[in-house]
């Protein structure tokens, strides 16, 4: 298992470095004579390192313009492909529109290769705003409700916001 987690390790630096196409094509182990040490060789194909080529927002954008939301990544046409930054940029994006009642946005990474750069199209699906209904408190037996409710910044009948749902939820761990 340490074993396949150090692989699967491995692949993901090399995804995270822009080699897509990076395949370990052969493992090869050797025990030692005095069956003490275990050798282990493994042979890898690297490919070619993809660059990001153009980045496009497509899909329903609400109130935000192409221009916002390129400002709210970090993903630059030229860098190296690296796909944990895609996946931090798509949950940036994610609050964005969760801050905005989007509770079940839908965001869609479109990758399209072209020789040795990668086109990348976000997809945004806007569902419905979502509004909170109610808030129910259980198990408190100390604590007031009106104490916890004070420390609430979302609110009954409010737009769903999930920064203000973490900032509460914050607020009453610290209480």
């Amino acid at each position: 298992d340490k074993f396949q987690d150090g692989l699967d390790k491995v692949t993901e630096q090399y995804f995270n470095s822009g080699y897509l196409d990076f395949s370990i094509t052969d493992i090869s182990t050797n025990l030692s004579e005095n069956k003490e040490n275990i050798s282990i060789d493994i042979y890898v194909s690297e490919g070619i390192q993809y660059k990001l080529g153009n980045i496009s927002f497509t899909g329903d954008l609400g109130n935000q313009t192409i221009n916002d939301l390129s400002d709210a990544t970090n993903l630059k046409t030229g860098d190296i492909f690296n796909r944990s930054l895609i996946m931090e940029d798509i949950q940036t994006i994610t609050d964005i529109y969760a801050d905005q009642g989007y509770a079940f946005v839908n965001i869609e990474p479109i990758t399209k290769d072209i020789l040795n750069t990668v086109d990348l199209a976000i997809a945004i699906s806007l569902n419905k705003k979502i509004y909170v209904n109610r808030i129910t408190i259980s198990g408190n037996t100390r604590t007031q409700d009106s104490v916890i409710r004070r420390e609430m910044i979302i609110t009954e009948g409010g737009l769903y916001s999930r920064s203000d749902l973490r900032e509460s939820i914050k607020n009453l761990r610290r209480l």
